[in-house]
């Protein structure tokens, strides 16, 4: 795993948490999708569904190095 990431279970509910640095030209808004499929592997038919959404923030010039 990541260095600043983590997943944690307990019961049958699975949380992870990344951590993502981005280079400055992906800064904007974006969308997360998501699909899963059952122990047999079988694909869900809710086909990357709509998940969740975040911004990535361009950096301050302060901290671009050239």
């Amino acid at each position: 795993m990541a260095s600043g990431s983590s997943a944690h279970t307990h019961g049958n509910m699975v949380t992870v948490s990344f951590e993502v640095k981005f280079t400055p030209g992906f800064a904007g808004n974006k969308q997360i999708y998501l699909q899963s499929a059952d122990v047999s592997d079988k694909w869900s038919a809710n086909y990357q569904q709509p998940f969740g959404s975040f911004t990535v923030d361009a950096p301050s010039s302060d901290t671009i190095k050239n």
